[in-house]
């Protein structure tokens, strides 16, 4: 897809929510601790196209994992990142369409068609039929095992740090 049509909860650039994100993410991005995950990898010469562009099968690495409207279910961060790393890291961007288009064909793509984009990325898409309750999928990227939210990173106090019925 196009950067453009991928709808990630918060801004890349500016960490305000997005108008056009249509689901809910309940990681706070006002907080400085979540922005510097975002910056941390998609300047300085950390941004790693390779962690982006994989078949892995979890939605908490990759690719963002989005919904047939484009709003990003898991990786907001890293569709943030991708908003980044296209708007101020020109070497990262062209290392990973670079790496893009040599692996098209790995993904039924064609490198011709990836080579057309403004700013290709790729994204893992849940059919409708798939999709569940977004709120829940969303949660549980949120709180996978490498990354669990803190209250601190949530923005939250910590007595409503508490998971749902414990």
């Amino acid at each position: 897809r196009e950067l453009a049509d991928v709808q990630p909860s918060h801004n890349g650039l500016t960490f305000r929510p997005n108008p056009k994100y249509q689901l809910g993410n309940d990681r706070n991005y006002a907080t400085q601790a979540n922005q510097a995950k975002v910056v941390a990898v998609d300047r300085m010469g950390k941004f790693k196209p390779a962690f982006h562009i994989t078949d892995t099968p979890d939605a908490t690495n990759g690719p963002p994992v989005i919904d047939s409207a484009g709003n990003t279910i898991g990786g907001n961060g890293r569709a943030m990142q991708m908003q980044s790393v296209y708007a101020y890291n020109p070497e990262g961007a062209a290392a990973y369409r670079d790496l893009l288009s040599r692996k098209a064909g790995q993904f039924g793509l064609n490198p011709a068609d990836v080579a057309g984009m403004k700013q290709p990325v790729q994204v893992r898409e849940i059919a409708k039929a798939d999709l569940g309750k977004p709120a829940d999928m969303i949660t549980a990227s949120n709180n996978n095992g490498t990354q669990r939210p803190t209250p601190a990173v949530r923005g939250f106090p910590a007595r409503r740090s508490r998971a749902p019925g414990a």
